[in-house]
């Protein structure tokens, strides 16, 4: 039986890539952002136990998500994986698009995933 290379942590919501010779943490965070947690080449790491996970401080400068009011969670501050513009995330954002009506916000979401071979 062959060890699986993509694991899923439902219970801390954290995706886990590895092989032999990597560990690549991905979580899914507020308002669904999948943010970058843990990346070791040359190193497995063996146990996750939330120890890497980035200081939740308050952002006062930072806008939050709609409707929250959490200051501790911002888009433009937290290690997002994908980085899109016009959503007040100010890196240099991997994705740009052009809308309909003129503005290039890109609000990107995890939805869900699915192993191959399940219905």
């Amino acid at each position: 039986m062959t060890k699986e290379l993509i694991t899923f942590d439902s219970q801390n919501k954290i995706f886990n890539l590895s092989n032999k010779q990597i560990t690549y943490l991905i979580s899914i965070e507020n308002g669904q952002t999948l943010c970058h947690l843990y990346f070791d080449f040359g190193k497995k790491l063996r146990n996750y136990h939330s120890e890497l996970k980035y200081p939740r401080i308050s952002q006062n400068f930072s806008g939050g998500l709609p409707g929250s009011m959490d200051k501790t969670f911002s888009r433009d501050t937290v290690p997002k994986e994908y980085s899109s513009a016009g959503e007040g995330d100010f890196r240099a954002p991997a994705a740009i698009v052009h809308n309909s009506d003129g503005s290039n916000a890109l609000f990107l979401t995890y939805k869900s995933y699915k192993k191959e071979g399940e219905a």
